[in-house]
Order: C-alpha cells, then sequence, then structure tokens
C-alpha cells in the first residue's frame, strides 16, 4: 500500500482493484471476464467527480471476477502490506468495498499494519470490517509482558539461521549467555528487531575482530537502531499538525524518564478517551516505548494502568558519548 501513501480520493478503490485483477492474469479462467471489468474500471477512472454511489454500481460486475464459477475451488488471498499508510478516512471505505465483491466467496482478505493507525470501521458510515465481527485481529510479537515466551520464540528463530549457516546454535555466536538476554531486554521481545539487533552486533563485533557478539556489541546496536527508529516515526508519522502530538508526547516521556526521574518504568492510566494515551499507544505500535504489564491497580480501585519502558537505545546513546569522552581523557576514572 505504500504506492498509495495518503491517498484519500476515491480513484484508489478503482487502482487497488486494478492491481488486484493485473495479479490474477496469470489464471486463465478468469480471461472472460477480465477484459469486461478492466474497461469499466477505466471508464471510471475516466470520470471527473468520482463519488460512492458510482463503485457501488460498478461492485456487482467487479464480484463476478471472484465468484466460484470464475475462481472454481482456488483459495485467492489478497494481502494489503503496510495498509496503515492509507488516509485514515479512506481506509474503512476501502475495505468496505474489497469486502463487498469478496465476501461469500473462496477470497480471504490479510491485512498488515500499525493498529493504531489504523482505522477498519467507520462507525457513523457503517463502512469498513468491524473486529471481531468481520474480521480477526492476530498480533504477531510476543513482548515483554511475556519474557519467557519472548525469549524462547527469538531464539527458536535465530537458531534456525544459524542451523540454516551450519553452526550448532545462536550461542555459538555470543561470548556469553548474557548476549541473548540483553538481546530480549533491548528488542523488548519484538522478534524483527532481535534479528536486525543481532545482525548489526556482528557487523560491530566483525569490525573490532572479533568472531562473537558481546553484550557491548548489542547495546552500541539498539541505540543505532533508535535512531532508525525516530526516522521511521518521521515517515509513520508526517509532521502534520494533529500529528505532531506524537512527537511531543515522546519527548515528554523521554525528559520524564531521563532527566528528571532517572528511571526506565513508568505507568500510565488507560484511558481511551485522552489523546495522550492514544499516543502513547501509537509509540508502542511503533516500538519507542514498550509494555511490560498490560493492566496494574495503584491505589484507587477500579483505575487501571499501563507499565512501560523507554526503548532502552535512547539510554545506550546517551552512555555512548560519555564513554568515548573518558577514553581520550588521561585521567578516565
Amino acid at each position: 500500500m505504500q504506492v498509495y501513501q495518503k491517498r484519500s480520493d476515491n480513484r484508489v478503490v478503482l487502482d487497488v482493484f486494478s492491481e488486484i485483477l493485473r495479479q490474477l492474469t496469470d489464471l486463465p479462467v478468469r480471461l472472460p471476464v477480465y477484459s469486461h471489468i478492466t474497461s469499466a474500471i477505466d471508464h471510471l477512472r475516466a470520470k471527473p467527480d468520482l463519488d460512492d454511489g458510482e463503485i457501488r454500481r460498478f461492485l456487482p460486475e467487479m464480484r463476478q471476477a471472484f465468484s466460484p464459477l470464475q475462481t472454481g475451488s482456488t483459495n485467492l488471498f489478497v494481502f494489503l502490506d503496510d495498509f496503515h499508510v492509507l488516509d485514515a478516512e479512506m481506509q474503512p471505505k476501502l475495505l468496505g468495498f474489497i469486502y463487498s465483491v469478496t465476501r461469500g466467496t473462496n477470497v480471504f482478505l490479510k491485512l498488515s499494519a500499525i493498529e493504531t493507525l489504523t482505522k477498519s470501521w467507520d462507525s457513523v458510515s457503517h463502512t469498513g470490517l468491524q473486529v471481531p465481527h468481520d474480521a480477526q485481529t492476530i498480533k504477531l510479537d510476543f513482548n515483554l509482558t511475556m519474557p519467557d515466551k519472548a525469549a524462547a520464540h527469538i531464539e527458536g528463530i535465530l537458531d534456525a539461521h544459524a542451523s540454516y549457516c551450519g553452526l550448532p546454535s545462536v550461542r555459538f555466536l555470543s561470548t556469553s549467555n548474557d548476549v541473548l538476554s540483553r538481546l530480549i531486554w533491548v528488542s523488548a521481545g519484538v522478534p524483527r528487531d532481535a534479528l536486525n539487533l543481532f545482525a548489526q552486533a556482528m557487523t560491530k563485533g566483525t569490525i573490532s575482530s572479533r568472531s562473537r557478539v558481546s553484550v557491548t556489541n548489542v547495546n552500541l546496536a539498539a541505540s543505532e537502531m533508535v535512531s532508525q527508529k525516530m526516522r521511521d516515526l518521521e515517515i509513520d508519522l508526517p509532521l502534520l499538525p494533529q500529528e505532531r502530538s506524537v512527537s511531543l508526547v515522546l519527548e515528554n516521556l523521554k525528559d520524564f524518564c531521563i532527566k528528571q526521574e532517572r528511571k526506565n518504568a513508568f505507568l500510565v492510566e488507560i484511558q481511551n478517551d485522552d489523546p495522550v494515551y492514544q499516543n502513547i499507544l501509537k509509540l508502542v505500535d511503533l516500538r519507542l516505548v514498550h509494555v511490560i504489564s498490560e493492566g496494574i491497580t495503584v491505589g484507587e480501585a477500579g483505575r487501571k494502568f499501563l507499565a512501560l519502558i523507554l526503548d532502552y537505545g535512547f539510554y545506550t546513546g546517551i552512555r555512548a558519548p560519555k564513554v568515548w569522552t573518558c577514553s581520550t581523557s588521561k585521567q578516565s576514572e
């Protein structure tokens, strides 16, 4: 969906339908209806002001491409990757149109997206996919709320890579057992972050003429990764007026944890109608803040809090300059 980033016009619906059809041209059974449907899409695309009603009138024709008579017994999967980059108001509309032509067929719709940046259902217009009635959410990552499961999951993935390379296990590449423990901690139990961190740590070890990864290598890799995450923040949340508050909340959290309290863990009251709480959830999805407990009651009954930690990379980034300054001084102690 990156090619449709921030699109909010109705033609994006036609563009997505066209792309789906283009990828199905290798199925000869579709050819009889393919030409007719693509011609109808081109006709609609030529309209200067394409409204929802015109698209709805076209949906029965588009549905012909997915009918059992056309597909036979073939199961089809439509994957929409990075769905959250589409304009938020267009997201439920596009899902509603796709669902209209695929419901009751052997077509399965799958999305990957940052949850807090995704709007799958518009309650005003009753458009889109309503969770859990029309769609199910699957979270792919363990996190620090289940550290043992996260550790076993990540080590299993790394062991599979090591085995593929002819090594007995990933621990063969580590200087001590502390390396994997630190890797789980700084990656917050997220497999993709753990893989990237370990790869970067291997590179740093190689530069230092070491054949194994050390805890120091992991720490330095974490510092560099947080810089990449900050760049991703700018991509996923462009500095539009209504979205600057996410960056502001992050800066406030960094100031609170690093300068004021000098503690990494903190609590946030669960209030779904609070903009600050919603922005913190976005930071969790962007892997800049991590959940360590999904519900804690402190003091007054009935009030629940999320327990979170700031990404470890913000701390290693602070420590790195201090180490460098001391190493060039005669009085390093």
